[in-house]
């Protein structure tokens, strides 16, 4: 399924913003930093960028609390 999913995100087109907590107990950050890496080295140089935002422990957004952050919606209208 991770193929899939990694092969579907090559063919993306579109700008691509990945958020990830520091403090996420479920999914290491490396995880997300990873896969920015692959996807800025693998797809197309034409496409448009890739972008990591790493929200601090401090924050404590966790797993799944990232959208309860001020700054998560203008950040996706700057994508």
């Amino acid at each position: 399924m991770q193929n899939n999913f990694y092969s579907s995100l090559l063919k993306t087109k579109s700008k691509i913003l990945i958020l990830h907590a520091e403090d996420d107990w479920l999914v290491p950050i490396d995880h997300s930093k990873d896969l920015t890496k692959f996807l800025k080295e693998k797809r197309f140089k034409k496409y448009p960028e890739v972008r990591l935002v790493e929200f601090h422990a401090t924050f404590g957004l966790s797993h799944n609390k990232i959208y309860t952050h001020k700054e998560v919606y203008p950040l996706i209208k700057l994508v």
